[in-house]
């Protein structure tokens, strides 16, 4: 199932990251994208959950290296909120490492998406992976 068949004109996205100055500079980069709506951005990850449930987004972002270690957690209460249409939840990291990658796997995540990414090819890679999410869910 494709996006556009469902009516989105644009991505819902919410920003959990532990880093004011990232989530900052990543809202700046994508409000100026006629795609993308960011629904909202937080360190906290009981407001994490209640933004989820509040905006229902179809991607959430989230950092999997929180300085205070809760990083995987961050993506399993993201997963676990109950609605209707789960957001597809990516990693969002400035590197990649395949240890944590198998534990944000386990934990909910269904991408990992560099933070270096231009806003268009991120865009597109998030669009993608909702998609795919939608067919295997269908």
């Amino acid at each position: 199932m494709a996006l556009d068949q469902l009516n989105v004109v644009r991505l819902k996205i919410l920003l959990v990251d532990d880093h004011l100055a990232a989530r900052e500079a990543l809202v700046r980069r994508l409000v100026h994208e006629p795609r993308v709506h960011v629904v909202g951005h937080t360190a906290d990850i009981a407001e994490a959950v209640a933004l989820v449930v509040q905006h229902q987004p179809h991607a959430a972002l989230v950092d999997p290296r929180r300085e205070d270690g809760a990083g995987i957690d961050a993506i399993a209460s993201v997963a676990a909120v109950d609605v209707p249409m789960r957001p597809l939840i990516a990693a969002h990291a400035s590197y990649f490492d395949a240890d944590q990658w198998a534990r944000a796997r386990a934990a909910g995540a269904r991408d990992w998406i560099l933070k270096q990414f231009d806003v268009d090819a991120l865009v597109q890679r998030l669009s993608q992976a909702i998609e795919r999410q939608l067919n295997i869910g269908a």
